[in-house]
């Protein structure tokens, strides 16, 4: 007896789903700190460019740290909703093209029934 595995499919996409619930929720509730976060990450790479002496006076482990929590946050969001748009992309092609093998193999048994009638 075969069996499918769409159970394990089915988990790993409410498993992303929550996943990414939960950084939106991150970041609509530290929308500032997300903002702020950016806004310094443009200023510092423009005062690298203009005066990157000013830039080694203020620059500080705990910026760092502030810059890529926020570049993580956008990338993860990114990254989860573009695979969770393959994964269900996908599974609905995949539900179409499955229903429409099964009309066409219908309708192929049913054309040799009517020619072996005749």
């Amino acid at each position: 007896m075969k069996t499918e595995q769409t159970d394990g499919r089915h988990g790993l996409n409410i498993f992303m789903a929550l996943s990414l619930a939960a950084l939106l929720s991150v970041l609509f509730i530290q929308w500032d700190l997300f903002v702020l976060s950016i806004r310094t990450f443009l200023f510092a790479a423009a005062l690298l460019m203009t005066a990157p002496e000013t830039l080694q006076q203020i620059f500080t482990s705990e910026i760092t740290q502030f810059w890529v929590a926020a570049l993580y946050l956008l990338i993860a969001i990114v990254i989860l909703c573009a695979i969770l748009f393959k994964r269900l992309s996908g599974k609905a092609a995949e539900s179409t093209s499955k229903k429409t093998n099964s009309a066409s193999v219908k309708s192929a048994s049913g054309r040799s029934c009517v020619r072996k009638l005749h």
